[in-house]
């Protein structure tokens, strides 16, 4: 069961899309969103605060640089 992502204000180009994890398993969601973010940010230091429903890419340990939501 394939599961879209929707991404909004990416990095600082602000980039906004969609991007599709293979599941709604948590590893696979965070497999798709750092493939996208490794794309659109400098920084490799990325994490996610939030969950598989929504939430914020997080760089340097508290810089918010983007949101992703699933889309229904």
């Amino acid at each position: 069961m394939k599961v879209i992502y929707e991404i909004k204000n990416l990095g600082r180009g602000k980039w906004s899309g969609e991007v599709v994890a293979s599941s709604d398993h948590q590893e696979h969601v965070e497999a798709a969103l750092m493939k996208i973010a490794e794309k659109h940010l400098m920084s490799r230091d990325i994490d996610f605060h939030g969950d598989t429903e929504s939430g914020v890419f997080v760089v340097g340990g508290f810089r918010n640089v983007g949101e992703y939501r699933r889309k229904p």
